[in-house]
């Protein structure tokens, strides 16, 4: 098992706001717009700043992010709607595939939220998520692929373990754009999973991604 090295990246550099985005945003903040009906070129700024540190790649899934064929998107790390004062914090935001940005909604992502919500201090650490974060943390320590396109929880992590859950990353669609990318073989990938359904070391949630895989494998297009 190995993590593919395209999968392998920090966002080393964390977004400085302009003069103007801070005056956009002051603006369109005063004139009550959300988020999705302001803050254009913000958002327009940010977006290309992390597709460029991300290698066009989404933050959790790790695959490519189409931009001629879906939207990229901003994902918020502790969520917008529960905690609006992190709404434009730089490193509150990654770059993201239209379905893992769908599948976390709001749920929480924080180890020590402050039950009171407006008190709440943004983490500076790995240590302040209960997910992945890639500013602080390494993908190759929480997550790992069995024949490269079946993701598995690395080293017993539990923010690994939080960030498949969250982002639903066991979707077996995954399974055919790694396939795709990574050029593997149809037929080996179908006998490898096969084979892989005789063990005994692997865990059930694993099995049934497998099981889920294998049944979208005639119907890939690679």
């Amino acid at each position: 098992m190995a993590v593919p090295n395209q999968y392998i990246f920090r966002i080393n550099n964390v977004y400085q706001k302009s003069a103007a985005d801070n005056t956009e945003i002051a603006n369109d903040s005063a004139a009550n717009l959300s988020w999705s009906k302001g803050y254009t070129n913000f958002k327009q700024n940010i977006r290309v700043h992390l597709k460029l540190a991300q290698n066009g790649r989404c933050a959790f899934c790790r695959c490519k992010v189409s931009v001629g064929t879906s939207w990229s998107n901003l994902e918020h790390l502790v969520s917008k709607t529960d905690y609006p004062q992190f709404k434009f914090t730089s490193d509150n935001l990654v770059y993201c595939c239209t379905k893992c940005n769908m599948s976390k909604v709001k749920q929480n992502t924080l180890s020590n939220p402050n039950p009171i919500k407006a008190q709440q201090v943004f983490p500076n650490n790995s240590g302040g998520f209960e997910i992945i974060n890639p500013y602080y943390d390494d993908f190759q320590a929480h997550l790992d692929f069995i024949d490269d396109i079946i993701i598995v929880v690395a080293n017993n992590s539990s923010k690994g373990r939080e960030t498949i859950k969250l982002y639903k990353l066991y979707r077996p669609e995954l399974a055919e754009d790694r396939a795709s990318e990574l050029q593997l073989n149809q037929q080996t990938v179908n006998q490898q999973l096969m084979a892989r359904l005789t063990s005994t070391t692997i865990d059930q949630a694993t099995i049934d991604q497998i099981n889920a895989v294998i049944a979208q494998i005639p119907t890939w297009t690679l």
